[in-house]
């Protein structure tokens, strides 16, 4: 479904074709929307570290409040390159169950909204980290190591922030985990805690 608005010469877009760096649709070609990308960066990583590290006197601050909190930081601070997603899928690709999902009406893609990568434990979406290394990261094994980060944090008393941050404005849901396809509840990529310096999984 992404794949074809992207690639549809019949309906006037084909941005494998397209030498440009954006690539957009022609008027009426699917709705007046831009082709976006299947694949997307890490939000968190993009913004200051101190802003996407929770503290229990500070759970979430307004991004305007602190000075420094848009300066993108440097690939270099990646703490731990190789645990932190630098791309990954948006939707959920690899062993999908359903291809719409009813919770976005209308949906982008000629009516029809893929669910995300994060909404289904079956859901491996392809991954670059920052270590340059890509491998599929299952949504129930990001599950699994922010529940058991969260886990020692309480036991030594720690703020209990996880591995990805539940305080944003998105809610304790996180990215759009309460449109997900079964009871998967993880966000991360997204709301990395620490952004860039922080982990979306453990190693093995």
């Amino acid at each position: 479904m992404v794949v074809e608005a992207v690639s549809n010469g019949a309906s006037g877009c084909d941005c494998f074709q397209d030498p440009g760096e954006y690539c957009d649709l022609p008027p009426g070609a699917i709705g007046d929307i831009p082709v976006w990308s299947s694949y997307i960066l890490s939000p968190s990583a993009m913004y200051s570290p101190n802003f996407m590290t929770p503290t229990a006197a500070q759970p979430f601050s307004n991004p305007f409040a602190k000075p420094g909190t848009f300066r993108s930081p440097g690939m270099d601070q990646a703490k731990y390159s190789a645990l932190k997603t630098h791309m990954t899928e948006h939707h959920w690709l690899q062993a999908r169950r359903a291809e719409c999902n009813p919770s976005f009406q209308p949906g982008t893609y000629g009516g029809c909204e893929p669910y995300y990568f994060n909404g289904s434990w079956e859901s491996n979406p392809a991954t670059v980290f920052y270590d340059a290394h890509t491998e599929t990261v299952g949504v129930r094994k990001a599950e699994r190591a922010d529940g058991r980060v969260l886990a020692q944090q309480q036991q030594a008393g720690q703020y209990p922030a996880g591995l990805w941050h539940k305080q944003t404005t998105f809610g304790a849901d996180g990215y759009y985990s309460d449109t997900a396809y079964d009871f998967a509840a993880t966000s991360f990529h997204i709301l990395t805690t620490e952004g860039i310096r922080g982990r979306d999984i453990l190693a093995d």
